[in-house]
């Protein structure tokens, strides 16, 4: 029996006792900053495994403690248990319910009078905040398929012989019926535009389990037909996008909270479906089996995929249309080289230019990744005005990019970072997983060295990747020097994976500012990026550094850029490929009255030639 046999044919969902024994211990012995989600989870694997409802009852009277439950925030949770609560984020209750509803339908019958009563208490006032946050755009996918669902399950499945949501006395009908209405509009929205938050690690997941618990559970018809449909989208972007030698979701990334690897919580459900990796009590609701044609293409190497993830158009120089929210995501047995062709939002959690690399020596999950920031933090560990992590935003971006290859820039001028004190670009480098450093044409032996250069190979068994410097522009117009930078001290440069151990990171660093620059300034850089696979002699590997030091750049002169001046806010590069393949970018600085940003306005088609 293959893996979708076994997904289909499963009655009983199999739960982890170790797990459900971890998660219990957290819920008695919570650790400072928990996450609350964790306290549904184990009420997840707890029935699952059909313990003792007094384990629910427990949990629910830890989560109800730390629910609001009066005032103007009543029913709202916080997402991390701290001596300082926060109810900020409205979101919080939407992760809340996202297992509640599952637990709800699954093992609410199964409970005592008293667990029920804990429960129905949480959900009123958990449904009054709920209806509270009405104003979720439906771009916001993974906000807004959470609302679906836990809407839909509710209204569905809830006493209907009373009302809900405390003062707004809501039938269970009212509330099905909005949930009927937020699964429409994202239908629309998806079969338009595709999912606007997009190949997230963590909210893919997030979106995957919501489609799936819809299609198995709702009562209405025509919803399970749009859930249904859903779903065979996301089969087809898990099965285009999923790096098997990696065991993880790879490609540009709307958000993904680490720099140096991407994982989270799309990993068991996506992996549990497709190549029968274990998986959590709450992504086996949700899994089902995907099919034969959405298998074949994640069994073709190499692959190129391709999606939009918005409406947003260009009209480009060739008298065509373009939709500006692509992605490019090229899948090798071994890489993955990807792009995004604009910006999610440009907020510091995304991964817009990604190259991957899995080998049979280096099965690690490891990537390559840009990132500009100004405030002393290059690998993503400071904290900044949320608890997520953030560095500082992205303005102008461009990208061509052609199966292995890619050419692209970033510039900007840092002045929407509060946190900010000079402006750098940083491309962060899996040391732990590399082989061989060569910095231009010299091998690097010293690896603290901090070597300065323009091209840098880094060899990972028979896979190179290549990171060029195509031009620089500080906000003084004049060029700036690369340094390779292995942080001794003084900064955490690991990322703990999923073996538990400690994989080490290096920076390429470009000191574009010394100091935060004005609104009218702006700096960036234009890099082309490459990887090779294949490369087992030193007679291949020098011949692929010759051919990498010698591409034909072609680029601007020096100067200072003020977006909006039309004498100095043209930018174009692009480079002559070995391949006879002429592929860069060209438009000009725009700034852009939205928080004071620059956009870059590109109006030439992406493969010049």
């Amino acid at each position: 029996m293959n893996v979708q046999e076994k997904i289909a044919s499963t009655k009983t969902i199999v739960a982890d006792p170790e797990r459900a024994a971890d998660l219990w211990d957290k819920v008695c012995y919570t650790p400072d900053g928990y996450d609350i989600v964790y306290f549904f989870d184990f009420i997840i694997e707890a029935c699952a495994l059909g313990w003792n409802d007094s384990y629910v009852k427990t949990t629910l009277e830890k989560i109800i403690a730390v629910q609001v439950q009066s005032g103007n925030d009543l029913g709202k949770i916080p997402r991390y248990l701290t001596a300082s609560l926060d109810y900020s984020d409205r979101n919080n209750i939407e992760f809340g319910l996202e297992l509640s509803t599952l637990a709800l339908i699954e093992f609410y019958n199964s409970w005592s009078a008293e667990t029920k009563a804990l429960f129905d208490d949480f959900i009123d006032k958990a449904l009054y905040a709920c209806w509270e946050h009405d104003n979720v755009a439906v771009t916001y996918t993974n906000i807004f398929v959470m609302r679906a669902w836990n809407l839909i399950a509710l209204g569905e499945n809830l006493d209907s012989g009373r009302t809900w949501g405390d003062s707004y006395s809501l039938t269970t009908s009212q509330i099905a019926q909005a949930g009927y209405d937020l699964l429409d509009r994202l239908y629309t929205q998806t079969t338009q535009y595709g999912f606007h938050e997009f190949n997230s690690p963590t909210y893919t997941g997030v979106q995957a389990e919501c489609i799936g618990y819809l299609a198995n559970y709702t009562k209405n018809a025509a919803s399970r037909e749009k859930a249904l449909k859903m779903r065979e989208y996301l089969s087809a972007i898990l099965c285009a996008n999923y790096f098997n030698q990696a065991s993880v979701l790879t490609g540009p990334m709307s958000r993904c909270y680490n720099r140096g690897f991407s994982s989270g919580q799309i990993d068991q459900l996506a992996g549990g479906m497709l190549m029968g990796k274990s998986m959590y009590a709450y992504n086996r609701y949700a899994a089902w089996k995907i099919s034969e044609k959405y298998l074949k293409i994640n069994r073709q190497f190499p692959r190129m995929a391709a999606w939009i993830f918005g409406d947003a158009t260009d009209a480009y120089t060739d008298g065509k249309t373009y939709f500006r929210m692509n992605a490019l995501n090229y899948v090798d047995r071994f890489y993955s080289v990807s792009s995004a062709g604009s910006h999610y939002t440009g907020n510091g959690t995304e991964k817009a230019v990604t190259i991957a690399v899995s080998t049979e020596n280096h099965p690690c999950n490891i990537n390559f990744a840009h990132y500009m920031e100004g405030r002393g933090d290059p690998y993503g560990f400071l904290p900044g005005a949320s608890t997520h992590v953030w560095t500082c935003f992205r303005d102008a971006y461009a990208r061509s990019q052609h199966n292995n290859e890619i050419v692209w820039m970033q510039a900007g001028n840092c002045t929407d970072n509060p946190h900010a004190t000079n402006m750098r670009s940083h491309v962060i480098v899996p040391m732990t997983n590399v082989d061989e450093i060569w910095v231009d044409d010299t091998k690097l032996i010293d690896w603290e060295s901090s070597p300065q250069g323009t091209t840098f190979f880094f060899r990972i068994d028979h896979v190179v990747v290549t990171i060029k410097y195509l031009y620089t522009f500080g906000t003084d117009g004049s060029d700036k020097s690369h340094t390779l930078i292995y942080d001794s001290e003084g900064l955490r440069n690991y990322y703990v994976l999923s073996d538990g151990q400690r994989h080490y990171a290096m920076r390429i660093t470009t000191e574009l500012s010394p100091s935060v620059p004005s609104s009218t300034q702006i700096a960036g850089v234009a890099m082309y990026w490459r990887a090779d696979d294949c490369i087992y002699s030193e007679r291949q590997f020098r011949e692929l550094r010759q051919m990498m030091l010698n591409l034909d750049i072609h680029a601007p002169e020096q100067k200072v850029y003020i977006a909006g001046d039309s004498s100095t806010d043209t930018f174009y590069c692009y480079v002559n490929t070995p391949e006879g393949r002429k592929l860069g970018i060209n438009g000009h600085f725009v700034l852009k009255n939205y928080y004071n940003r620059f956009i870059y306005d590109d109006k030439m088609p992406e493969y010049l030639s």
